[in-house]
């Protein structure tokens, strides 16, 4: 039977309240959409399942060599960890070193990105940086332009306030709470404090513009 590994994910991935771009990128990095990987600690398939992660979610052994539902279950494992750490980091991370390993981390080390990073193990430091090229990969994929409406094509109103967004952090050196990338080495957020002085302005020039308007 004919079917798209692809397309197969983006529907796992919504079924399971999961986002889309990120288990595709899982599926990029772990096998490169290869339902016949097998890796060297004997993890298979298009998601990399192993016995452990395929019986903690409820399928058999026997099932990881299905490649539907190998994805189902690689799928439904990454939003155990998702749901488990709440912390797309930790959740990738935990993905490649299991969670019990990513707990004793972050319980000793915290759950900051940088605290951790240069502290587990240089395997998944390399899958880390893997999903998050992934997933910036992902933009450019014609096929989650077809599949994913809202994922993929963003709303005109939010491009324009988007550019005007842009166009005033680059003038006033101002940024807000923004995630920079779903995995990265230096932390998912940057953040900064607000200037007030472009607040001020705005307020002034509307001010200005409703009077000059009262006045005509």
């Amino acid at each position: 039977m004919a079917f798209n590994i692809e397309e197969i994910i983006v529907q796992a991935a919504q079924q399971y309240n999961v986002d889309p771009q990120l288990a595709w990128s899982i599926a990029k990095a772990e096998s490169n959409f290869n339902p016949n990987a097998v890796s060297p600690k004997g993890a298979v398939g298009i998601m990399q399942m192993t016995p452990d992660a395929a019986t903690v979610v409820g399928y058999s052994w026997k099932d990881m060599y299905d490649p539907v539902k190998n994805i189902h279950a690689g799928i439904r494992y990454l939003k155990r960890l998702l749901d488990q750490f709440g912390d797309i980091d930790i959740a990738v991370a935990a993905y490649n070193a299991g969670p019990g390993y990513m707990s004793t981390i972050i319980t000793r080390y915290g759950s900051s990105v940088s605290s951790w990073f240069s502290r587990i193990y240089d395997e998944t430091r390399g899958f880390i940086r893997n999903v998050q090229t992934a997933y910036q990969d992902s933009y450019n994929n014609p096929m989650f332009r077809r599949s994913l409406g809202p994922f993929a094509i963003p709303n005109p109103v939010d491009t324009i306030w988007g550019a005007i967004k842009g166009a005033w952090n680059w003038l006033w050196g101002t940024e807000e709470e923004v995630p920079v990338s779903p995995v990265t080495p230096e932390g998912t957020i940057a953040t900064t404090t607000t200037n007030i002085l472009p607040i001020l302005l705005v307020g002034t020039a509307v001010v200005l513009l409703l009077s000059y308007t009262k006045e005509k």
